[in-house]
């Protein structure tokens, strides 16, 4: 189960993974995309969790 803690930290963790990704390949690229879609699904469950 993951906590507001670590959730925050994955958060940061895949923010950074993302702009680094988009700054090699490219901001439409598939792989910044995905990291996208997965950096969108920890906000979300962030803020259910955060309820």
């Amino acid at each position: 189960m993951l906590t507001i803690t670590s959730l925050k930290e994955k958060i940061e963790f895949k923010r950074n993974e993302m702009i680094k990704t988009g700054c090699e390949y490219g901001m439409n690229h598939s792989k910044t995309i995905s990291i996208s879609v997965e950096l969108d699904r920890l906000i979300n469950l962030f803020l259910f969790k955060k309820r």
